[in-house]
């Protein structure tokens, strides 16, 4: 019969582990906010105006293992200078988030009135929120881990400090008394 072996974990990893968890998740907090920074340079910037949903367009993603179609809307609007734009929504969800004739808020840029989007939480939040909940996550996680690991070296010091202290100056007694 064959006996399941314990896996010793070891607690001194946490000053090297927490520490390398605290930088990743500052770098994803630093782009997080950059993002959502960006995100809000972009709303300021843009136009906001009315479209309509006109058509949802089904696509199957190669790399969803089940084949599911996305739907993807396709609104149009009309810029204040009469210019007809079509554009394709780049968030595509399943279930369809939108039907047909449906009213939609539209951001765009009037340089470029063809890269407009649809003034949703999840095509302007989602991924900075992500950035951001997993940034602190990882900060969290790798500050606990590095405390875990240095509240066990303190303690293990605390004993082995004392000991060496002891040692230490047992040693110099006999040097000192020995040779004068």
């Amino acid at each position: 019969m064959r006996t399941k072996r314990l896996r010793v974990r070891n607690p001194l990893a946490g000053l090297w582990r927490g520490p390398i968890g605290a930088l990743i998740g500052a770098a994803m907090l630093f782009f997080g906010w950059q993002w959502r920074a960006h995100t809000q340079e972009y709303i300021a910037a843009s136009v906001h105006t009315s479209g309509t949903v006109i058509e949802i367009v089904s696509q199957t993603s190669t790399r969803d293992e089940e084949h599911r179609p996305l739907f993807y809307p396709v609104v149009e609007f009309t810029t204040p200078a009469g210019q007809v734009v079509r554009f394709q929504d780049r968030t595509g969800s399943n279930p369809p988030a939108y039907r047909v004739g449906e009213t939609v808020e539209v951001l765009y840029d009037p340089a470029r009135p063809e890269a407009a989007t649809i003034a949703s939480w999840t095509n302007l939040w989602l991924f900075p929120t992500i950035l951001l909940a997993a940034g602190g996550l990882f900060v969290l996680s790798g500050v606990l881990t590095f405390l875990r690991s240095l509240f066990f070296v303190a303690g293990l010091g605390g004993v082995l400090g004392a000991l060496a202290i002891l040692f230490g100056r047992s040693k110099k007694k006999r040097n000192y008394s020995g040779g004068d």
